[in-house]
């Protein structure tokens, strides 16, 4: 525990003195930690581990109640990809609209100059 606060005392005192190259450092640390992390998080989920992990799911919720998980996951997805697609479309609107509006300010513009 020692070192973690020495580390973030260390990192405190440099990014006073320092930001951007502070900000750069942390930055760099967090990747080097996030390259060794995740080739231990691939082998959390090979074959075997995913066979015993059905097993559970099957033995916790049986096996008529596992379609109806199923079908309330696909719903749930399906509602957040038309809730995605109506934001875009919403922004898409906003800025073709932002867009109309400037054209006639520009051509009034370029005619009286």
């Amino acid at each position: 525990m020692d070192k973690f606060v020495a580390f973030f005392e260390v990192l405190r005192v440099s990014l006073l003195a320092d930001p951007i190259k502070t900000i750069f450092l942390f930055f760099k640390i967090l990747i080097m930690l996030l390259l060794t992390i995740k080739p231990m998080l691939l082998d959390l989920f090979s074959g075997p581990h995913m066979i015993w992990i059905l097993l559970i799911v099957v033995v916790l919720f049986g096996g008529k109640k596992i379609p109806e998980l199923a079908k309330g996951l696909g719903k749930g997805i399906r509602e957040f990809n038309d809730a995605k697609d109506g934001i875009k479309n919403e922004i898409e609107s906003g800025t073709k609209e932002k867009e109309k509006i400037q054209a006639p300010n520009s051509d009034t513009t370029t005619k009286n100059a």
